[in-house]
C-alpha cells in the first residue's frame, strides 16, 4: 500500500542496479534489480523477506521506470 513515484524516462538498468517498476509474467511489481553484464541474467530482489529472490532474462521483462520516491502511511 505504499505510494510510489516512478521516472518512466529511465527504463535502462543502471550498472549498479536500482529499484524499478517492472512487468514480469503479467504482474506489475516494484523490485530491486541487478543485471549481470556478462550473462545478461537479471536478479530480481525483494526488500520484503516474505518473497524469494528471482532471476530472469532481460528480454522476459518490461521495465516501466526507475523508482525515485516512495511514501508509507504511519500506523
Amino acid at each position: 500500500n505504499d505510494i510510489v513515484v516512478v521516472n518512466r524516462n529511465e527504463q535502462q538498468i543502471h550498472p549498479g542496479g536500482g529499484i524499478y517498476s517492472l512487468v514480469w509474467q503479467g504482474k506489475r511489481m516494484i523490485k530491486r534489480l541487478q543485471i549481470n553484464p556478462n550473462t545478461k541474467i537479471l536478479n530480481i530482489k525483494s526488500d520484503n523477506s516474505n518473497y524469494d529472490n528471482l532471476t530472469s532474462r532481460l528480454d522476459e521483462i518490461k521495465i516501466e521506470g526507475k523508482l525515485i520516491w516512495y511514501g508509507r502511511e504511519m500506523k
